[in-house]
């Protein structure tokens, strides 16, 4: 029983990069909408936007990512449950360096500042 509970926590941690990649794209896109320009690092703030509550839950989200290869690596050695989550885990990751490092993409960063 413990180990099935294990498992369905550890495929849907494997789903929070692309989950949070995902939402740090909606709130750019309602702050686009809020403010008239696209955010960038350090202007402005994101907490300062009137969406508290997403921003809230963006960053419990962030914290699951962050731990997402802790849990994913337990089921790294299963191919069963490994072969439906790869996609997602690495897609999620992948998603989170390109709005990272690429200039004018860079929703991770403003978000994060």
């Amino acid at each position: 029983m413990i180990w099935k509970a294990l498992k369905t926590a550890a495929v849907a941690e494997a789903h929070s990069p692309l989950l949070w990649g995902a939402g740090v794209l909606v709130y750019a896109f309602l702050a686009r909408r809020h403010l008239g320009y696209w955010p960038s690092p350090n202007h402005p703030d994101p907490k300062l936007l009137p969406f508290e509550d997403f921003h809230s839950i963006l960053f419990l989200i962030g914290y699951a990512a962050i731990a997402s290869p802790l849990l994913v690596g337990l089921y790294w050695a299963s191919p069963k449950t490994w072969s439906r989550i790869r996609f997602s885990f690495f897609g999620g990751w992948a998603l989170l360096l390109v709005m990272m490092f690429i200039p004018g993409i860079q929703f991770v960063t403003w978000f994060l500042d």
